[in-house]
């Protein structure tokens, strides 16, 4: 997967850094609140990070993905929105 990732050499799909299990287990649990506080700065939400994979995103060739990370630690991920 390092050379996959580090140096674009191809491989055959097969490998993956998740089990298929965890993934569903992690969109299927209820993520806390995000919450903002005018009056408690420090319950509000302080780290955004966006990154763009110029060759990842399957047929598309391009993916992006943002995650917010509340103040406890916690990195809030949600599944891809499709269009109604």
């Amino acid at each position: 997967m390092l050379l996959r990732e580090s140096l674009g050499i191809s491989a055959d799909g097969s490998e993956k850094a998740f089990a298929q299990r965890d993934v569903e287990d992690m969109l299927k649990r209820a993520p806390p609140p995000i919450v903002y506080s005018a009056r408690d700065p420090t319950l509000n939400t302080q780290h955004v990070f966006v990154a763009v994979d110029p060759s990842g995103g399957g047929a598309s060739a391009f993916s992006i993905a943002s995650i917010v990370q509340g103040p406890s630690g916690f990195m809030h991920v949600r599944t891809a929105l499709t269009p109604p």
